[in-house]
């Protein structure tokens, strides 16, 4: 099979601007990217708009917000252009699509902080993005020999909106810190893939520290997300994860011993599915890292000339 015949010419560029005045910073930054593609000797042209918005404000030494806001554009890569039909395995052929469109990308994201005293702190948090005009794989028995082959087309977009928390806590004269963040999330799907999706992601961790020593423990639970981009899933589940660490730290040496997912015995990390009328495919990742394990550490720190804060090193997660 004769390769097909590909070129490409890009071209971009952005400006930005910076504005700080007393407790209020705010950047800006606009501007294009495009390319022009052939394949098989049909051209098509792509024109990206770029924007980011940052802004920040303190209202004073306890209280800040922020807020940022995107609009990008996934390009469409040329092998999901290409009009040549490929094997990918005994039962299934692929083929892109010369007319895919880019996909819109935007953003929204709000935070405030507050920071009562020097035990507590709290943050609030809340965002949107939606991907428009996704691009999709398309199943369908008309392949060579009446297998299956996959297209791909623009189709419904993807949506969704979060908000949680994050707090910190350190008692007993700073030696227990404890950290919990709750996120509520709520997805959403149109098209031919339509589905809507909400879950709760916690992540859970405390240390406390005696003298040279400190010990520790993270839990996140699972949790199954939409995807908001792929061409072999629709939905991932991820599994949770847990550890307990003990530590010691003089300044300069670090030793620690970490036990983790001490209760699982499988190697799976997360599972992936993509479900449509004519074809199902569901996927395993495996990873040394989802088995249980312990793991022994130890670390010396040098300065080399450059000022280093001691107990850096530490890292409950």
């Amino acid at each position: 099979m004769a390769t097909p015949e590909f070129n490409q010419f890009a071209y971009g560029g952005i400006v930005g601007y910076t504005f700080s005045k007393d407790s209020f910073y705010g950047q800006l930054s606009a501007g294009v990217a495009g390319e022009s593609n052939k394949i098989s000797g049909v051209r098509t042209n792509s024109f990206i708009p770029l924007v980011n918005l940052n802004t920040q404000y303190a209202f004073n030494q306890k209280n800040q917000i922020s807020l940022s806001a995107m609009l990008n554009i996934r390009p469409v890569e040329a092998s999901e252009k290409t009009p040549d039909i490929i094997q990918e395995n005994e039962l299934l052929y692929k083929t892109g699509n010369l007319h895919l469109k880019n996909v819109k990308v935007s953003k929204v994201t709000l935070d405030y902080t507050w920071l009562p005293n020097n035990k507590f702190s709290l943050s609030a948090f809340t965002g949107w993005s939606r991907d428009f005009n996704r691009i999709v794989p398309v199943f369908t028995p008309d392949g060579p020999d009446g297998l299956m082959i996959r297209t791909l087309e623009n189709d419904g977009y993807y949506q969704n909106f979060y908000f949680g928390t994050s707090l910190t806590a350190k008692l007993l004269n700073r030696s227990l810190v404890l950290r919990a963040t709750p996120q509520m999330w709520f997805e959403k799907v149109t098209g031919i893939y339509a589905y809507t999706n909400s879950y709760l992601s916690l992540s859970l961790n405390a240390t406390y520290y005696l003298g040279k020593f400190y010990a520790s423990a993270y839990y996140s639970p699972a949790f199954r997300e939409l995807v908001s981009q792929s061409l072999t899933a629709t939905s991932v589940k991820r599994k949770a994860h847990y550890q307990l660490k003990i530590g010691w730290s003089n300044g300069s040496w670090n030793f620690t011993a970490a036990a983790v997912n001490i209760f699982r015995r499988n190697w799976e990390a997360e599972t992936s599915r993509l479900e449509s009328k004519w074809f199902d495919q569901y996927t395993t990742e495996y990873s040394a890292s989802s088995h249980q394990f312990v793991s022994l550490t130890a670390s010396y720190t040098f300065g080399f000339g450059k000022k280093v804060r001691r107990g850096d090193e530490i890292q409950t997660m």
